[in-house]
């Protein structure tokens, strides 16, 4: 009998505060006569049925408390992300308006296709030049022609050339600023 008092003690100390409540408010009538004394003597030794039940209330109370807070911390955080993605695109978009809408990435490549194209003006005016020289001279009239006009036409070979360079140019430009409207609009939107 001993025995038995002995591990039932070392049972009911093992348990937890709402264990104990729950074997002498729900489940005594599973339990002996004895096991109830002893469950009875462990929740009077831990500060009795009402000190427990508070305890316990407390503990829930705590509990879903810390629940709330980390349930309102991750609402906050969920909601300062878009805030901050928000700022972040006001910002990019913000320093984009201060800078000048010509403004080309390619500057060297437009250079490029803006020299060719005056170099073949040039080169037409120069084929213009000789066709009204062999006019003016009057002698090889028509070997003066054809090369003022085969220079005439590679002049405008030359200028066509270096404008298809200047709208690729224009493209890529006018490509990157819509990008940035839209991107503008959508972060309005927000």
């Amino acid at each position: 009998m001993n025995n038995t008092r002995s591990s039932l003690e070392i049972m009911f100390e093992k348990m937890s505060d709402s264990e104990l409540i729950e074997i002498i408010e729900k489940k005594s009538k599973d339990y002996t006569e004895e096991a109830n004394k002893i469950a009875n003597s462990e929740i009077n030794r831990r500060g009795g049925l009402n000190l427990l039940k508070k305890k316990i209330e407390e503990e829930i109370n705590m509990s879903k408390n810390e629940e709330l807070k980390i349930e309102k911390e991750h609402i906050e955080q969920e909601q300062k992300t878009p805030k901050k993605q928000v700022e972040d695109k006001n910002k990019e978009i913000k320093q984009s308006e201060k800078e000048p809408q010509e403004v080309y990435k390619f500057k060297v490549l437009l250079a490029y296709g803006n020299i060719f194209s005056g170099i073949g003006w040039l080169v037409v005016i120069i084929g213009i030049c000789i066709i009204l020289f062999s006019f003016i001279e009057g002698k090889d009239l028509l070997p003066m022609i054809g090369v003022g006009l085969i220079v005439i036409i590679f002049g405008f070979f030359l200028v066509a050339s270096g404008q298809v360079v200047s709208c690729f140019v224009e493209i890529e430009r006018n490509t990157r600023m819509t990008y940035m409207n839209l991107v503008k609009n959508k972060t309005n939107e927000m």
